[in-house]
């Protein structure tokens, strides 16, 4: 899986809502890596490549950070938890359980980073 590199058609013109959404590109990169840290099911492959691709989608958009995460955040609350999650096939990698507010210790800083845990 690619990792996400900041690139100058995501470029806003705004210098701010540029450095928070390169900022943001980093938050995704140590999330998937963080995840993918933890020997996981497909489905939660599926899920990173799709957090990517949206990201990337977004940032051509010139959109706000603060969209993108909420974004990403409907996304893994809506995707999660996973059909094989506390199944044969679950490796207990801790994304099924941000949902439930309660990411597991190596997930925390990125989850943090990405403002994943907040709810509406």
């Amino acid at each position: 899986m690619k990792r996400l590199r900041w690139k100058g058609r995501y470029q806003s013109g705004n210098q701010q809502q540029d450095q928070e959404n390169k900022q943001l590109t980093q938050c995704v990169n140590a999330f998937v890596e963080a995840s993918r840290s933890h020997e996981h099911c497909g489905g939660m492959e599926d899920l990173l490549v799709q957090m990517v691709d949206s990201t990337e989608q977004l940032l051509t958009q010139q959109r706000p950070r603060h969209e993108i995460e909420a974004e990403l955040r409907q996304a893994i609350e809506s995707q999660t938890p996973l059909p094989a999650y506390r199944s044969s096939a679950c490796r207990r990698c801790g994304v099924c359980e941000l949902t439930n507010h309660a990411p597991a210790a190596h997930l925390t800083p990125a989850s943090n980073c990405l403002n994943l845990q907040e709810r509406r």
